[in-house]
Formats: structure tokens, C-alpha cells, sequence
């Protein structure tokens, strides 16, 4: 019984743990991508989003492995170090460097290779004001109705912010739902390569485009 009684009591202290934990997690989440959406020069006031809990989650993980790093290579043994290694990981090499090249599913911050839908006239709007290119139509026999692949970097409830994958720099631009229809897979297919022209538009890989191009 005596043994028993020790694991409730552990259990107990573990669970009145975990609020506090989740509350952690889903701040540093909620600051790992605020800090990602500098890039493009937003600012995410909604909360309530699960994945800010993923990130979070993502976050605190690779910074344990980041300080049994600086623990192992005795790092922190240089005092004035100590507090600048921390702070340059939240601010700088995470949110920056390792968050943009995790999976979204996993709770990363890739972008995402998508084409916009919508009608003709939505479809030339893009093109002709953010450069994100046309997808021919029945080879060209009917108005496009369906952009080339583009670049997804945030989908919130009522916008998303897209930027065109054609190898050039182009706009980046928070586009309300009312601009196109949904999402589709391109039409011409991508490889896993088509990915890379997306990172030209954050920092700090746009410093690298001749190695990303």
C-alpha cells in the first residue's frame, strides 16, 4: 500500500505540474511564431491557435538538446556567454533558422508548396499585382482558373500569406479569403526541390539566394 500511495503522490505532483507546463509551452509557441512572422512583417493577436502548442512543444525540446550541448562542450563555463546563448536561441537561432526548415505538421514553420484557386479574373489578379504566375488553362483555350506554385507560409481563419515559387523574388502579400477560392495541389506537379525558392524571403537564407537559386 505504502507503495502505491508513493506513486499517487507522484502523480498528483506531476498533474498539478502540467498546467504551468502547458502555459510555458504555448508561450514560448505563441513567441516562436510571432517571431517567424517578422519576416513578412506581421503580427499574429489570435491566442487561441493550436499550433502554438506544437511549436511550443518543438521549442522546448530542441532547447534542451540545444543546452545539453553548450553543457557537454562546456560552453557555459564562460560566464559572460551564459545568458547571450539563451537569448540568441529564442530570438535568433531557432525561430529563425531551425523553425523555417521543420515540417508545419510536426509543428515547424516550412512553407508549404500550394496553388491558389479561384476565378479568372481572381487568378490575373495575382499575377498581374503579386507576381505569382497563371497555370494554363485547357493549354491556353480558356481563362486560368488556377495559379503555378506558390509559396504558403501562415494560413489564419480569414487570410493567408502567400509569395510566388518561380525562382525570382516577388511580393509577399496577407491575402483575405475573399481573393481566391481555396488550395489545390499544382497542376504540373513540383519536386522537393521547388521548396527552396520560398526561403529567398526569409531571413536570414534571402542573405544566400545564390545558394537556395
Amino acid at each position: 500500500m505504502s507503495g502505491l500511495k508513493k506513486i499517487g503522490d507522484t502523480a498528483k505532483e506531476y498533474i498539478g505540474f502540467w498546467p504551468l507546463a502547458l502555459a510555458c509551452v504555448y508561450v514560448a509557441g505563441f513567441a516562436v511564431w510571432n517571431r517567424f512572422l517578422t519576416n513578412f512583417g506581421l503580427f499574429e493577436f489570435n491566442l487561441l491557435r493550436t499550433q502554438f502548442i506544437s511549436a511550443g512543444i518543438l521549442a522546448v525540446v530542441c532547447f534542451y538538446f540545444y543546452l545539453r550541448f553548450i553543457f557537454i562542450t562546456r560552453i557555459l563555463d564562460w560566464r559572460y556567454f551564459r545568458y547571450a546563448l539563451v537569448f540568441t536561441y529564442w530570438i535568433y537561432l531557432f525561430p529563425l533558422i531551425i523553425f523555417p526548415l521543420v515540417p508545419q505538421w510536426i509543428g515547424g514553420g516550412k512553407p508549404i508548396i500550394t496553388s491558389l484557386v479561384g476565378t479568372s479574373t481572381q487568378i490575373m489578379y495575382l499575377e498581374d499585382s503579386f507576381q505569382i504566375p497563371s497555370e494554363p488553362n485547357s493549354e491556353g483555350k480558356k481563362p486560368p482558373i488556377q495559379t503555378r506554385p506558390a509559396c504558403l507560409f501562415f494560413a489564419r481563419e480569414n487570410r493567408s500569406v502567400i509569395g510566388p515559387a518561380t525562382g525570382t523574388v516577388g511580393r509577399i502579400v496577407a491575402l483575405p479569403d475573399d481573393q481566391f477560392i481555396g488550395f489545390s495541389r499544382p497542376a504540373s506537379g513540383y519536386s522537393m526541390l521547388a521548396v527552396l525558392p520560398c526561403f529567398q524571403y526569409l531571413r536570414p537564407y534571402s542573405h544566400f539566394r545564390w545558394i537556395i537559386l
